[in-house]
């Protein structure tokens, strides 16, 4: 499987376990971190807090070198240990460590980084003194020829014209999908980056691999014209250099130091399963969906933070990751009937207000649609837990209920009867946008009905049976109709298609086999589904030009619609 739960870590952090005693006040507390049990309970093959011993008689770590690499307002000089101005000291992996724990640590102990003192007196209930408060996550610099995996990932990336042309693409047009990024943090860190880059000084880790994350989506629905371009420079088709992209940021990532959380890791994980999502691994996506939120959890995001704790941006920037997260939690755990990873009993993150985007004033945020979603799943939330728990007629009902409320909040631009399409040619995120909150609607009130309508029935069987699986076939035919509409305007390869097709093909696979196990004729519109189903194929292989999962879906599909019955015998 490619999506580990977690990103593999080669690179421990420079810290260490303390052995003192009070009358050894002076001596050495730091000992090289192994990732492993102290030695009394790697002895016992059990975990006994307050009898840790540790083995002393490695070397004390390399001390790291303090160093903000973003250089945010001027090209300043890189700070090397000691507070020496020059080229980076070499430290171990190649990482100049600017992380948690070295900035704001215990002056006599390196190893106890403040996040842990602060969890430490957390847990034994007790107020943490002042110089324990948790310092900003700072980013790792290292060199360009520092490990073969940032040579790698270097190597793989395009010239700076090409990845301008790029990330042009990705602002106008893939970031609009989930809108993950804004644009004018990233479009600054980039400039910085390529700088930074050009001077052949330090790169940050968790940026290069957030911007080649990025670049790998792009590439992922390159246009032609683009996908030759990108092709001269590789050597290698555009698929062939995403995935290659894809799996090197992978390694990539690996390189930076374990406990060393940033915002842009996040980011980077959530492009991740983006890119798998986009190439129909769901299950990748959803374990590196669960990577993701773990990371956001470290940095808690799920909390709403203490007044005048962070500007008023930081706050909204960490309201918008939660709100993605909340969202396709809910929504790729249902899909794939897997438990939900986040444990809402102790989130109380807020949702975004949506206001950095004031020269749209008259059109929706780019993530309006991720904020009516992660609304709707804290109301499903809160009501049913998890999607597993909707089973009977009467959950299934009032779950129904709560979604066609939701619906009928839909701003006049996302209206589901009439929508207001004053704006669509002015904003191009507003079509798809409005399409994808129809098709999820239907798909969310669809997701506990399917059980219902595989059944085989009779006159006989229970009337509210019968009614849910009515229900779920007008909704079936519903959602068709939206999937047509928004069909008729793809024409490349975009981001979401996957999304698209899994629909129409899950969709017309429930309806074709409602009727092919109603023995009895207990539906009424039999006629209605099957044009709906023969749509569906046609759909499909409208798309098998621009995707290779259209035309195994297609041929899947095709031969499922062969065990239908004749239309006359309808």
């Amino acid at each position: 499987m490619d999506g580990p739960l977690t990103e593999p870590v080669a690179a421990p952090a420079a810290s260490a376990a303390a052995s003192a005693s009070s009358a050894s006040a002076g001596a050495s507390l730091a000992a090289a971190y192994n990732r492993s049990a102290c030695t009394e309970c790697q002895r016992r093959k059990q975990k006994i807090a307050d009898e840790c011993r540790y083995n002393t008689t490695n070397p004390p770590p390399v001390p790291p070198a303090s160093s903000d690499v973003r250089d945010r307002d001027k090209d300043k000089d890189d700070t090397l240990p000691h507070g020496k101005q020059g080229p980076a000291a070499p430290v171990p992996n190649g990482v100049a460590d600017g992380g948690p724990s070295a900035a704001g640590s215990h002056p006599h102990a390196p190893w106890f980084d403040t996040l842990t003192a602060a969890r430490v007196f957390s847990t034994l209930g007790l107020e943490p003194p002042p110089e324990s408060s948790k310092s900003s996550p700072k980013e790792d610099a290292a060199a360009a020829d520092s490990s073969p995996q940032i040579k790698r990932v270097l190597k793989l990336l395009p010239s700076r014209q090409s990845m301008d042309k790029l990330i042009n693409t990705f602002n106008n047009d893939v970031n609009y999908h989930y809108y993950i990024i804004y644009p004018p943090d990233f479009l600054k860190d980039y400039h910085i980056w390529w700088e930074r880059h050009s001077k052949n000084r330090p790169l940050s880790l968790q940026f290069t691999c957030l911007l080649a994350m990025i670049c790998a989506c792009c590439v992922q629905h390159a246009d032609n014209d683009m996908q030759q371009e990108l092709q001269r420079f590789s050597g290698m088709p555009a698929d062939d250099l995403s995935e290659q992209l894809h799996n090197a940021v992978r390694e990539l990532a690996s390189v930076i130091p374990v406990g060393h959380y940033h915002m842009f890791n996040v980011q980077r994980l959530l492009h991740s399963c983006y890119w798998y999502k986009a190439e129909a691994r769901f299950l990748e996506a959803w374990h590196v969906l669960s990577a993701a939120i773990l990371e956001a959890r470290e940095l808690e995001c799920h909390k709403e933070p203490p007044p005048d704790t962070e500007t008023e941006h930081d706050r909204e920037m960490r309201r918008r990751l939660w709100c993605i997260l909340d969202t396709w939690d809910w929504q790729i755990s249902s899909g794939l009937s897997r438990p939900k990873i986040i444990d809402r009993a102790d989130c109380d993150a807020e949702l975004p207000s949506l206001t950095l985007e004031k020269a749209w004033a008259q059109a929706p945020s780019p993530l309006l649609h991720m904020k009516m979603q992660s609304e709707l799943t804290r109301r499903l939330a809160s009501r049913f837990s998890a999607p597993k728990n909707v089973i009977s007629t009467d959950e299934v009902r009032e779950y129904q209920g709560l979604i066609e409320d939701w619906v009928r909040r839909f701003p006049p631009v996302y209206d589901f009867e009439n929508p207001d399409t004053s704006k669509d040619a002015l904003y191009p995120w507003i079509f798809p946008h409005r399409y994808y909150v129809y098709t999820m609607a239907c798909l969310l009130i669809l997701n506990p009905i399917r059980h219902y309508m595989v059944k085989s029935y009779s006159w006989d069987s229970p009337p509210e049976e019968l009614q849910v699986r009515a229900v779920g076939i007008d909704y079936s035919l519903k959602l068709m109709k939206t999937l047509r509409s928004w069909v008729d305007r793809i024409y490349n390869r975009d981001g979401r298609l996957h999304f698209v097709i899994f629909s129409i093909f899950d969709t017309a696979a429930i309806l074709c086999t409602a009727i092919i196990k109603d023995h009895e004729r207990t539906i009424s519109n039999r006629e209605a589904i099957v044009d709906a189903v023969t749509d569906a194929v046609a759909m499909l292989q409208q798309l098998n030009s621009i995707s290779k999962t259209s035309k195994t879906s297609y041929d899947l599909l095709e031969r499922l619609v062969r065990r239908l019955p004749e239309r006359s015998m309808l």
